[in-house]
């Protein structure tokens, strides 16, 4: 019954594969960018703001719009009714172009040149209305235009407001007129007018928005406003302060959706702090779409096997470079799939940031250590997370004081191990109970953000570059649990190291660092022909989720002004990497010493899973006399039974024997041997639909000198193509 069992639960994995290609999956945070409705396709439409990207919304989803040209970043959207289109006019009248099924196109159709002009379409006329604007040498204009979709005219109203420049402008639907707010002339105004397509008339009202966007709301026959931190409503005689406005920022795009019947915000921000958030707001309240985390840099992440989620936690908000000031977090986020989670603990660390985290998988624990706090103290506390709540370890014996370090679980040796920062040269471990510095006979130099990634394949714990006390370097350290050795290699760039992490499909460590990416399979660093996209701001935090294969670099840092201060601000900005289709096989773990050795399961010859053909195994290293062995096959190599991988086998007879995938009861064969070797070959039907389809496969070979009568060979994951 023991081997029974023991057979069921040795077995291996079959899952979606990667190729190396990024992309974002919602637009890039960004400042007043431009959005309206398209009626034709029924989505919202999002342009500029910063980047010269387009983007649709359909309610549910961003999709991104390719297009071979582009307008200019700060160009404006209407759509016209009467000509079932969407158009954006760039500086006011310079140039227009139109959204077709390709992309955007030019028209042929040019007037004056009023950058910050305010611009909405009259439905009841079928003319887009513009006023305002700079003229050539800076002075606010008071002109008024109209566009009848084929020319612009210079209109002569009766009275018109003063002139100025970014102001806010929206069509009352419900009431036939433009709505305009505010802008910037000969002062700061606040105040509100209306035109009937005559003339403008000014409305007196008792409150008077400073700054911000207009949209008409259709079900409730109301024009919102987004003041700061305030949301404002205006139905003709003057404003209503509905409530604060949260945490959408001033300068959001807004539109009406009007085939769900719901206001979509997106973006925004002043200064610097952009946002990538995307709201709906459905007349009573606001809802954060995608709970994107907050704006951040100098977080951490990690992925929690169990529950199969990335798990991030606090960072910094913004710094005043020089002057020692900073804003730090305290929350606790995680993805799952392509879902954003708020988690809320009822304990949570301290605010923090430079901290290192690292997952235990066998006592399903997120470790926490140190990091610095928002008046700038070095931390060297301990936490943990039980993907519930937060708790505050006390352990006999701390590790140092520390930010900018790096920690890694040693799923061997079952602890995290720390390194760097202004831990100095010694290496910490942390099995659970306690902090243990370990005497190694030869230290690393100190350093800070540098690469520390456990390799389970080969039971040793890989360094690499980071910034020492005077450079940056680019040495590659290996640590066996006992002692550092350092390893004679040409590899990445000096300073490189911190967003790394171990690919478990491909066994190997890989680092993306600054635009380059490079793996490391212990005998040498390679450079992957593919490059990071130049988008991706620095540093933005890595983790992988070997369920999906995809790798996501979340937040990072920008840098501007606030006056005369040099300000750090964090981004939203998401990455992914998308699963691609190429052949590779990769071990995965190891096995545990039986009668000739540890089994080796090893593909002939370096055969790789081709669709259409039959792939080749050999399983070395077996019992010199006949016998037999299971060799299981699986769909995960995660978590099995809602324990986390590796699951340690000595429950069930086999000391020192780990599972390192999820089997599938039945599915893998049974093998005879005559003694030290067995070969398969595993069928792969020629059906395109299985291109990039993960299989994984680890053997159970029964030893009768072997404790508990029977070992395991290493995993091992093939991509198919």
């Amino acid at each position: 019954m023991r081997l029974h069992r023991t057979a069921i639960v040795a077995a291996l994995l079959l899952g979606p594969g990667t190729s190396q290609q990024w992309y974002e999956p919602m637009p890039a945070a960004r400042l007043a960018a431009s959005a309206v409705f398209d009626l034709t396709r029924g989505t919202t439409i999002l342009f500029g703001g910063g980047p010269t990207d387009t983007w649709e919304f359909d309610g549910s989803n961003w999709s991104p719009i390719p297009s071979r040209l582009q307008p200019a970043y700060d160009s404006q959207l209407i759509y016209e009714v009467s000509g079932s289109r969407t158009l954006a006019f760039e500086n006011g009248m310079e140039r227009a172009w139109q959204l077709g099924a390709n992309g955007w196109s030019a028209l042929a159709i040019t007037g004056p040149r009023r950058p910050r002009a305010a611009l909405a379409h009259d439905l009841a006329r079928s003319r887009t209305v513009l006023f305002g604007g700079l003229f050539a040498n800076g002075a606010p204009s008071a002109e008024t235009w109209e566009f009848d979709g084929a020319a612009w005219t210079q209109m002569n109203p009766l009275q018109s407001p003063p002139g100025r420049g970014s102001a806010a402008i929206a069509y009352d639907i419900g009431r036939g007129r433009s709505v305009l707010v505010g802008g910037a002339g000969s002062a700061q105004f606040g105040d509100t007018w209306e035109y009937d397509g005559i003339s403008w008339t000014s409305v007196p009202t008792q409150v008077q928005p400073y700054a911000g966007r207009l949209v008409y709301d259709i079900r409730q026959r109301r024009i919102l406003m987004i003041d700061r931190s305030l949301i404002l409503s205006y139905t003709g005689s003057d404003w209503t302060v509905l409530g604060t406005a949260g945490s959408i920022p001033a300068y959001a795009a807004l539109t009406y959706d009007a085939v769900r019947h719901n206001v979509v915000a997106f973006g925004g921000g002043e200064y610097v702090g952009a946002s990538a958030a995307t709201w709906r707001f459905d007349g009573l309240r606001w809802l954060d779409v995608f709970s994107i985390p907050t704006p951040r840099f100098a977080h951490d992440t990690v992925f929690d096997s169990r529950r199969q989620r990335i798990v991030g936690f606090g960072g910094l908000v913004q710094g005043y470079v020089g002057f020692g000031v900073c804003s730090c977090l305290n929350d606790t986020f995680a993805r799952q799939g392509s879902d954003w989670q708020t988690l809320s603990p009822p304990r949570a660390p301290p605010a923090r940031r430079d901290h290192a985290m690292a997952y235990d998988s066998r006592r399903d624990r997120i470790v926490l250590h140190g990091g610095a706090a928002a008046a700038g103290a070095t931390l060297n506390d301990t936490w943990e997370f039980d993907g519930a709540d937060w708790a505050l370890v006390t352990p006999a014996t701390q590790a140092p004081a520390a930010h900018t370090h790096a920690l890694t679980y040693d799923s061997d040796r079952r602890r995290c191990v720390l390194f760097g920062g202004n831990a100095g040269t010694l290496t910490w471990e942390f099995d659970g109970l306690d902090w243990d510095p370990r005497a190694t006979m030869t230290r690393p130099p100190t350093r800070r953000e540098p690469c520390l990634v456990h390799d389970p394949v080969r039971r040793r714990t890989v360094l690499f570059g980071g910034y020492g006390s005077t450079a940056s370097l680019s040495d590659t350290w290996e640590y066996d649990g006992v002692n550092w050795t350092q390893r004679n290699l040409t590899g990445p760039p000096a300073g490189s190291g911190r967003r790394s992490y171990f690919d478990s499909i491909r066994g190997v460590v890989r680092m993306i660092g600054r635009s380059q990416i490079w793996n490391y399979d212990g005998t040498a660093w390679r450079r992957e022909a593919t490059s990071l996209p130049a988008e991706v701001p620095e540093p933005a935090e890595v983790a992988h989720d070997p369920t999906t294969d995809r790798v996501l670099l979340f937040g990072g840092r920008q840098i501007g002004y606030f006056g005369p201060a040099l300000v750090e601000m964090g981004t939203q900005t998401t990455w992914l990497e998308a699963p691609g289709t190429s052949a590779t096989w990769a071990r995965a773990g190891h096995g545990c010493v039986g009668t000739s050795g540890v089994p080796l399961l090893t593909p002939q010859n370096r055969a790789l899973p081709a669709l259409g053909s039959a792939f080749p195994l050999d399983l070395l290293a077996l019992p010199p006399t006949p016998g037999a062995a299971y060799l299981a096959l699986g769909f995960g190599h995660v978590n099995f039974g809602g324990a986390a991988l590796p699951l340690d086998l000595a429950g069930l007879g086999l000391p020192g024997c780990d599972l390192w995938i999820e089997p599938e009861p039945g599915l893998g064969p049974w093998l005879f041997h005559q003694g030290g070797s067995v070969s398969y070959s595993l069928a792969i039907p020629a059906l395109p639909a299985l291109a990039g389809t993960r299989i994984a496969a680890q053997a159970l070979v029964f030893d009768a000198a072997a404790p508990g009568g029977a070992t395991v060979s290493n995993a091992g994951i093939a991509v198919v193509n």
